[in-house]
């Protein structure tokens, strides 16, 4: 097991622990502790020290039969109506806000938890910082939106008054950037940037769009019918990773070399998985054809190969050649040069 992978259960353990804890004013013993996060005794003991070291006020008497009762003092933050386990979680969280961190939003997040620090001892700001300088490394790095702050604070401002939003936006696939109004429904996070969920009148369907691509915004007057979280999330069901469309069925066999990778995860809700006799593995999905589905299944290289829909296999074998075609113009560029 990694060490992040580790400090992850670590720190569920101890938030488990201390919400069992915060629960129980006359205190729980060792044991009980035990049964309950289903860990040894002397994980139990373990944590319960390590917590009361750090400065979490823990106390613990001996009962009959050499038992130790443990007991949080208090079930509160001195100057927050907040439980010991959720300011250790949120003290951890604080530097998981990724692409937000330098938006209203992150620095009102930051002033937040810097608040809550003060009603905490030295000692257990260091240890929640460790696991939180951990947690921070799991996390990919993002783009940094600071100068951003003005147009992602409209954009807000448009969801909280249900309002469409003029943005000028700069798309791939244009030469220059075009003006009109979206619903912004929510942000989402994606490969290290910040995308907005919004119906657009232009395209007369929900589409996502990338922040980096937004030059300016403006709310205007007209309002919008917020739709469900449900329905927002559906947006992505048939997706691989967040770009939308029609779904088919497609079918993808993953040669012996990469089947244990593929096997490994969910790709996706629809995965299904069949392990053929030399070792490979045939995916089956019903999922939207798109760019990203090409990227994905070009990452494999030569180890995935698509059997259906032909439509489909025809493409990636056209980008593969076109890839192909690059590095052999490539080869003899080099090769004239060696010969001059």
């Amino acid at each position: 097991m990694s060490e992040s992978a580790g400090s992850i259960g670590t720190i569920q353990r101890q938030l488990s622990l201390l919400r069992l804890l915060s629960s129980r004013r006359l205190g729980v013993t060792a044991d009980e502790l035990k049964s309950e996060l289903a860990v040894s005794l002397k994980t139990v003991r373990r944590d319960l020290v390590r917590l009361q070291e750090v400065g979490f006020p823990l106390s613990v008497s001996i009962e009959d039969h050499n038992r130790q009762r443990w007991k949080l003092d208090g079930d509160s933050i001195t100057g927050a109506a907040l439980a010991f386990d959720e300011a250790y979680a949120l003290v951890l969280l604080a530097g998981s806000l990724g692409s937000l961190a330098n938006t209203p939003i992150g620095q009102a997040a930051q002033s937040a938890v810097k608040k809550l620090r003060s009603g905490l001892s030295e000692n257990v700001i260091r240890y929640c910082d460790r696991y939180g300088q951990m947690m921070s490394l799991m996390h990919p790095r993002s783009v940094d939106y600071s100068d951003k702050s003005d147009l992602i604070d409209e954009l807000i401002r448009g969801h909280e008054e249900r309002k469409n939003v003029f943005i000028a936006y700069h798309s791939r696939s244009s030469t220059e950037s075009l003006t009109y109004p979206i619903s912004p429904y929510a942000f989402r996070r994606y490969q290290n940037a910040l995308y907005v969920i919004g119906y657009s009148e232009q395209h007369s369907e929900v589409r996502l769009f990338k922040l980096d691509r937004i030059s300016d915004a403006s709310i205007s007057e007209f309002p919008f019918v917020m739709p469900s979280h449900a329905e927002i999330e559906d947006h992505f069901k048939d997706s691989i990773g967040i770009f939308g469309g029609n779904p088919v069925v497609v079918q993808i066999r993953f040669s012996p070399g990469a089947a244990r990778a593929v096997q490994e995860s969910k790709w996706h809700d629809s995965q299904q998985l069949a392990t053929n006799a030399d070792g490979s593995v045939t995916a089956m999905y019903r999922i939207a054809i798109n760019p990203e589905l090409h990227g994905w299944i070009l990452s494999f290289g030569a180890d995935a190969k698509v059997l259906s829909p032909p439509s489909l296999a025809d493409e990636i074998r056209t980008q593969s050649l076109q890839i192909a075609r690059q590095y052999q113009a490539a080869n003899m560029e080099v090769t004239d040069d060696d010969g001059k």
